[in-house]
């Protein structure tokens, strides 16, 4: 009995599988599988964390992987020994971070993306293009950028802990 079960739901899981051949990048695949998740644990009355904390865990995974690919980059490439002081800094940092990330999104369940999503990878890319004092300009921009994303995305965290208080 268990076997005539069995199949259908396997053949059905298939189907499925194939005909969502969307390209996602790894943002939105962890973000639907997070998604998911939440589903399935509400659907069966089992305890998982909220969506914005998934969220939020997931855009600082992605920008954690790209500001580290950046900052080797420019550690590599940069012309001017402060920006590279920097690069390195920020590759250490960023490289104790994204490991603190991942403990945590292990510790509830949540995936996270295994690459930088489009809109970051092309960030990356362009640097990896740059030669000379580009490379200083163009690292310390990006930066500047992911600075302020980080801020805005880390207020908005705080400011919904707040309110749930």
């Amino acid at each position: 009995m268990k076997k005539k079960t069995i199949a259908p739901l396997c053949i059905a899981a298939f189907i499925l599988l194939a005909c969502n051949n969307e390209s996602k990048d790894s943002v939105e695949k962890a973000d639907s599988t997070n998604s998911a998740i939440q589903d399935t644990a509400a659907n069966n009355n089992m305890a998982s964390i909220d969506e914005e904390s998934s969220s939020f865990l997931v855009r600082v995974a992605n920008s954690g992987m790209a500001e580290t690919q950046m900052a080797s980059t420019a550690q590599a490439n940069a012309t001017y020994q402060p920006v590279k002081d920097f690069a390195a800094m920020l590759y250490t940092d960023h490289t104790a971070l994204n490991e603190q990330v991942k403990a945590l999104a292990q510790q509830k369940g949540v995936v996270l993306p295994t690459a930088a999503s489009e809109d970051k990878q092309k960030v990356v890319n362009d640097l990896k293009t740059k030669t000379g004092k580009d490379v200083d300009i163009s690292f310390l921009s990006a930066g500047s950028s992911a600075i302020a994303f980080c801020a805005s995305t880390l207020y908005k965290a705080v400011k919904a802990a707040a309110a749930t208080l």
